[in-house]
């Protein structure tokens, strides 16, 4: 029994360790403000999910280009295409199972936005797996749908 209490403290305290190791939901969403999502398939990578990555490097190819027109034609971190952000608020809403869900607040050349980002642990790495904006008078959106991912 004494076993079995010091092996379940163990893999307790490991697991702690182990979601504790890389950057909350939270703080990989605040690192991608002011500037948006990083413009290259490294920086991509570390910051979503590889069929997200791989959905926006194939929407911005050329060939995609030619063929569908620019189907992504602002920074979804942004809600822009010329950002001016200031006055970012970044909360983690929910987080469990390995799913996690982040608002961001911000202002944008002085309109508020505010977005949604679903992220999904990858080991001890979160990843963002979606973005979306809620409905408003300009429409909202979700990046998945975009990009023609389910």
């Amino acid at each position: 029994m004494r076993m079995l209490i010091g092996l379940t403290v163990l893999l307790a305290i490991a697991g702690a360790g182990i979601a504790a190791a890389g950057p909350s939901p939270a703080e990989v969403v605040r690192a991608l403000y002011p500037d948006g999502l990083p413009q290259d398939e490294a920086g991509l990578a570390k910051v979503l999910t590889a069929d997200l990555a791989a959905a926006i490097l194939e929407a911005q190819s050329p060939a995609a280009i030619e063929t569908n027109g620019l189907v992504l034609d602002f920074d979804p971190v942004t809600d822009s295409q010329d950002p001016a952000v200031t006055d970012v608020v970044v909360e983690t809403v929910s987080e469990a199972g390995g799913k996690a869900t982040v608002e961001a607040r911000f202002k944008d050349s002085g309109q508020l936005k505010e977005l949604t980002y679903e992220l999904v642990a990858a080991g001890d790495i979160w990843r963002i797996r979606n973005i979306t904006r809620a409905e408003t008078s300009d429409g909202g959106w979700d990046l998945r749908l975009i990009l023609g991912l389910q």
